[in-house]
Order: structure tokens, then sequence, then C-alpha cells
């Protein structure tokens, strides 16, 4: 039985079926007629008159004492007066209109109760206006029946109302600020007193499935189809730990090292690891780990470029299933700059990925978003870009309406070295220059790539770790910077500022903005390190430094192809890491050679890859079972290790 079928038994008595089927029959034959027996009916039920108070049409009061029970520590404050109250009560918002009807039928007192009933986790993902906005909430409808008797009616927001046989004697409103989130691949619209920012938040309150919102919607311009939170509490993103010994005491039984966290970073469903070369994933973590850095902090962000094959999106599948993103990775063979950015086409504005993205926004072939833009277009369309990677909170609009909003996730950008971009001068010739300079490109070298081509990195998943710990490791260490010498990073970075070996558009790009780069680099190593150890100081150590200056000139070697430089003194020595001269000066005192099988026991950082380096550089070849330092160059050698 539906509850308003036992409320018409309850009028007319257990043993009246004979009406009770009367009125079925109308209400489903004639629903005029039904409305009109109803309305007799109640009025004969009547004893006595209700100080100008009749029951509220269509009210339920089932539960009625039960349901004023919920809301016990807010109803002094409700018989005080009218308002917006705030109640710890679970109650879902049907409930809770069934209770502000009671209350009002009861102490004709007008309140609007905002309960717990719900909790969700999303990003908020911009502000819909710059102020708050006046929301009317319920309205109380008064008018005379053909009986010549009062009746009052409560009209909520979301409800589809028709006001025209009313007349509106009171009305709660209440100013709030309105913001969009997205929670399980779902937008809502949020309405909270207290103003919110661009993260992500645990926010409890009622969920309203609009019917009709017009009100709303006439005076805002806001959609009638996305249903409606009212924040009763909002929590930010809640960060497990709140120092390191948490941390490590939490993480304690994993046995954690870089090993088994690099195969869990590249692990898929398929239970394996697709894995890369060691000095990459240590660029992967890095990235991962590091937190924001600079005087407006902001955080790393990444293009990774290189011919098909390389495994590209493989590794950003992987990455970005462990990061519990609503927005899905944007594939760029397909899309243009409007996806990543807002947009105004419609009435609504659209965020754009790099808003709506909470952790890390993976982008495949960005380079064709990039290079479809017309050339004349292609700088004042890029630099809609450049506010967004500063994480900087910006106003974007246009005739048809606008937004605030603020990029707070990292991006890792990959694509495929299209047409004139294939080595670092080339992209600066065909790339915005300032926008470049906000990214840390990073070219795949052919060992790289034939490393993946062959399969070597495949291999079964070594450890797996639950998402929420993995998200609550993540969180925490984007809450914190590690120490380390700023000198030994500046040196690393400075012997690359003067040289001749950089094109001039190369090194403009690199000295705009590639110390914030550099500085956020280091920041993930130490911590990469220090979480694997594990080391609670989070400290910079000599092996630290030695790994950034690796991967840091490796990096640039990257850049141009070394081997049609001038091998002049100069260039060597700034293109040598730390590491290679080591090598170098082991092979001057053993006869310029080594035995291949003894490199991987010398005292630096990953000695093969160092070698290789070398002899990419056209420094030391192979001889059989032997490295040998060229002849035609063993003065240059001696003069890099001076």
């Amino acid at each position: 039985m539906t509850y308003e079928e036992h409320e018409i038994m309850k009028l007319l008595g257990k043993t009246d079926t004979e009406r009770y089927n009367q009125l079925m029959d109308l209400k489903n034959h004639d629903p005029e007629e039904y409305k009109k027996q109803m309305e007799i009916l109640k009025f004969e039920s009547k004893s006595e008159p209700e100080d100008n108070l009749s029951k509220i049409t269509n009210d339920a009061l089932i539960g009625k004492g039960d349901i004023l029970d919920d809301f016990k520590e807010v109803m002094p404050d409700i018989l005080e007066s009218d308002g917006i109250y705030y109640s710890n009560s679970l109650l879902p918002y049907e409930n809770i209109k069934k209770a502000i009807k009671n209350i009002y039928e009861t102490h004709q007192k007008a309140a609007f109760i905002i309960s717990k009933s719900i909790t969700i986790k999303g990003k908020i993902l911009n502000t819909k206006y710059k102020h708050k906005e006046n929301i009317s909430l319920l309205k109380i409808g008064k008018r005379t029946n053909k009986q010549g008797i009062e009746e009052f009616e409560i009209f909520f927001i979301g409800d589809r109302a028709d006001y025209r046989h009313w007349r509106i004697i009171d009305e709660i409103c209440g100013h709030f600020f309105i913001y969009e989130l997205i929670y399980n691949r779902k937008k809502y619209l949020i309405f909270s007193e207290e103003e919110l920012s661009s993260e992500e938040y645990f926010i409890e309150g009622i969920l309203i499935e609009n019917d009709d919102l017009g009100d709303i919607g006439h005076h805002t311009k806001i959609s009638l189809k996305l249903p409606l939170i009212f924040v009763n509490k909002a929590k930010p993103r809640i960060i497990k730990y709140q120092n390191h010994d948490e941390l490590f005491k939490d993480v304690k039984n994993m046995s954690l090292t870089k090993d088994k966290l690099f195969s869990f970073i590249y692990s898929r469903t398929d239970g394996n690891s697709y894995r890369h070369p060691s000095y990459f994933e240590e660029l992967d973590a890095a990235f991962l780990f590091s937190a924001k850095y600079g005087d407006k902090p902001y955080s790393l962000h990444r293009l990774d470029i290189a011919r098909q094959g390389a495994g590209k999106t493989f590794r950003i599948e992987a990455i970005h299933e462990k990061m519990d993103e609503t927005q899905d990775i944007v594939d760029g063979s397909g899309s243009t700059l409007k996806v990543l950015i807002p947009s105004f086409k419609n009435i609504q504005a659209e965020q754009g990925a790099l808003i709506k993205s909470n952790r890390v926004c993976c982008v495949d072939e960005f380079l064709r978003i990039l290079c479809r833009i017309p050339k004349e277009d292609r700088e004042p369309q890029l630099g809609a870009l450049n506010p967004l990677l500063e994480h900087s909170v910006r106003e974007f609009g246009s005739g048809n309406c606008s937004l605030v909003g603020s990029m707070k996730s990292k991006l890792l950008a990959v694509s495929n070295d299209i047409y004139g971009t294939k080595t670092m001068p080339e992209l600066c010739e065909r790339i915005d220059n300032p926008f470049l300079s906000r990214l840390l490109v990073w070219y795949l070298d052919k060992k790289h790539i034939k490393f993946i081509e062959k399969g070597e990195g495949k291999e079964e998943t070594k450890l797996k770790i639950d998402k929420d710990k993995w998200l609550s490791i993540y969180d925490y260490m984007q809450t914190f910077r590690a120490s380390y010498d700023n000198e030994n990073v500046n040196e690393v970075y400075n012997r690359y500022t003067e040289t001749d070996i950089l094109p001039e558009k190369v090194r403009d790009v690199y000295t705009a903005r590639y110390k914030h780069h550099i500085n956020c680099l280091i920041d993930g190593l130490i911590k990469t390190r220090c979480l694997c150890e594990p080391d609670p100081s989070f400290a910079a150590k000599e092996e630290d430094y030695r790994l950034l200056e690796l991967m840091w000139g490796t990096m640039l070697r990257n850049w141009i192809d070394v081997k049609k430089q001038e091998l002049d003194e100069m260039a060597k020595k700034q293109l040598l890491t730390q590491s290679q001269r080591y090598i170098l000066e082991i092979m001057q005192q053993n006869g310029n050679k080594i035995q291949v099988n003894h490199v991987q026991d010398l005292d630096c950082n990953n000695p093969v890859f160092q070698i290789e380096g070398l002899c990419e550089l056209g420094l030391v070849y192979r001889d059989g079972s032997y490295y040998r330092i060229q002849e035609s160059i063993k003065e240059v050698v001696e003069v890099v290790q001076n």
C-alpha cells in the first residue's frame, strides 16, 4: 500500500472499504473528480478548526514523531526563527521535505534543513559566478478552497510547481556559491554557503534530483539537467599521513624497493608490467612524486616525444589507471585545443581536460593538437594554456558565459615526432617558445626505443598496491619538498646556460623555466629513493645529485643530434656527466680500455648506461670484450678530465 492509500484508509476508517474502492477507481479514471472527493473527505474528517491552518496538501506525515527526532539538535533554533539549518541527520531529501511540512503544520515555522544524507568525493571544477547567488529554497503558498477553508502548500526547490492558484506568503532564500563537480563521471552543481577552491573535496549534504528548476534557471542560466547538492560540510582532500613516521609505518610491510615500485607503476590489468630503462623509470617516479616549486608554485609538466612503437600510449594508460581520474586520457589524434582549455560554444562553459583533471592529465598525440592550429593563430591560442600550466586562478569567458577556475593537476603528454619536431631545435621553430618552456621536453633515444621494441621490459608484476594506499602515498608526497643543496643543483643547470651546443631558441626555452623543472626533478628523485630505502629524512645524498646529472645530461643530449656536432673540447666537457668523466678516468688509468664485464662493477650511477652514452658520443667504442677510448680523440678526453 502506498503512503497516499494509507492516508485515505486513516481518514475513512478501516471498515469503509466500499468508499475506498470508489476513490481508487476515480483516481485511475477521473483524476479531477478524485481530487474533489478527497477535499470533501478531508473536510468531513475535521473535528474542529485548526487555527486557520488546514492539513498541507499531499502531506506525508508517516513517522511524524520519529522524523522530527532526527532534527532535535536544530529544533530549538527553528522554533526561534525561520531560516536555513544544518543537521547531522542522515535522512535524505524526500524525508526532510516531510519533516519541514510537519514543522510548518505544527509550529508555523518555515525552515530549510540540509542534512548529511550523502557523501561524495570529487573535484570542484570551477566557480559558476564570482559572488554568491540568491537561491529560493522553498515557498509557502496559501489559498481558500471551494469549501471556504484556507489551505497551505510548501513548494520546494526542484519540485514541479504550479503557483497559479496560490498566493505566496512566505519564502526561504539563501545566498550560495555555485560550483560544478564531477563524481563517478557524473557532473553535479554544488551549492555552498562557504567558499570552496578548485580542488578535491569530500562533501556531505543533500542531493536534489531536480524535476523543475525554472526559477533557478531563469535567473542564473544554470543547466536544469544537472542534479544539485547542497553542502552541509566540505573537507578538502584528506591526506592520510600527517607526517613521515605515519607514512613509513604504513608502507613498512610492503618491503618496497625501486624495482618493485617501478614494476607497480607500469603494471596493467593483464598481470604484467611493461618496464622501461631504469633512468627513465626514475624520471617517471620523480615526476609523480615531485611537489610544486617556485615563488608562485606550480607542478612539473612533461612532454615525451618519440617515433611510433616506443610504448608511449601503453605507459600513460598504466599511469592514468592508478590516478583515480574522472577525466579520461585525451586522444590528440582527433582533438582540437578546445578539449584542453575552457570553451564557450554553448550557454554552459566547458572546463576542458586540464581543469577537470585531478592529479595527472594524460594526453596522447599532444603535438597533433598543437600543430593542428594554424601557424598564425598558434601563439595566441597556446597563450591560453600558460596560466593553466602555472596553476593560476583565472576567469575565462566569452559573450555566452564565463567561469573561474584553475588547473591543479600535472600534465603528462606524449606524442609521435611528427614532421618538423624530430629534434628540439625543430620543435622550437614550430611551437610557441614561452609555452614550450613550461614543459620538460624529453626525447626518447634509440636505445630506449629498441628496449621497448624488443619487449625487454615485459615481466610479471612484482608488486600490487591497493589504490587507496597508492593515492595516499602520492597525495602526501605533494604536501612537502625534500631538502637539498641548491648550489649542487644550480651547478648542473648552469653548465648548459651559456654553451654554443644549444641553438639560440633552444637556449631561450632552457633559460626561461628549466630551473623550475630541475628543482622539481631533484625533489622527486630524493623522494623516490627515500620512500624505497626507507629514509625518513627526505634529504639529498650524493647519489641523488649524480642521478640528476645523468638524467639532465641525457635529456639535453637527446634534444640534438650530438654526432653531427663538432667534437670540440667545450662541447665534450659540457655534455658529459660526472659519472662518464669518472669512467674515462678509470679507462685512462688502465691503458685507455676496460673489460665489458667489469663495467657494471664501476663505482658510479648506472655505469652500463653511462658507457653506452660515451659510445654514442664517439668517445668510446666496443672492441670484442673491451671498451676502448677512440685514438683520434684521446687529446679531447684528456682535456675533459682536466
